[in-house]
């Protein structure tokens, strides 16, 4: 009897700890394909003040970074918004985050999560808010980053970063800026 007993506790747990990875809660952690990574070349331009910008494709890590909310750069903020479609200078959209300081850095980096097929491009636009000028880099693609690099001296005004579409419909997608 204590062998059947014994034997039926066995059976209950090992059945227990089979299913309990089959009955658990699915993770709300984005994890992507190897296939969700743009493939794109790396893109690289000068906005009209002189601050060079280059768009490159995230790496696995970096895009499981996006939904993760640890981060060790002195200013980074990550979060979904509204993309509105753009002015016909670019230079509108939705504040990504809050103004911010690059020193005692020298780029801010803005990435692009995963974009929606109806908006399959985004524009990363960044505006000096001592009002001497704005621009934009045009036609940011899916787990694409962009990268501003600032020339001495630009590093101490206040910025934001804005993101607007040129596409036709108007979607929800995740940013985060950071310095470094």
């Amino acid at each position: 009897m204590k062998r059947f007993v014994s034997m039926a506790l066995a059976v209950v747990m090992a059945i227990s700890v089979m299913s309990s990875s089959a009955l658990a809660a699915p993770s709300m952690r984005y994890s992507p394909s190897p296939d969700s990574i743009s493939h794109n070349e790396v893109r690289c331009g000068v906005l009209s003040n002189g601050i060079r910008y280059e768009i490159a494709p995230m790496t696995l890590e970096e895009i499981e970074a996006m939904y993760s909310e640890i981060s060790t750069y002195s200013y980074s903020h990550t979060q979904n918004y509204q993309v509105p479609i753009a002015n016909a200078a670019g230079t509108n959209g939705v504040q990504l985050g809050h103004d911010f300081v690059i020193s005692p850095d020298t780029t801010v980096v803005v990435s692009v999560g995963n974009l929606p097929s109806t908006m399959p491009t985004v524009n990363i636009g960044l505006a000096n808010k001592n009002g001497m000028w704005q621009d934009w880099a045009p036609n940011v693609s899916s787990n694409e980053k962009v990268t501003f690099t600032f020339v001495e001296g630009d590093a101490v005004y206040t910025y934001q970063a804005k993101a607007s579409t040129s596409e036709v419909n108007s979607k929800i997608a995740r940013f985060t800026i950071e310095t470094e």
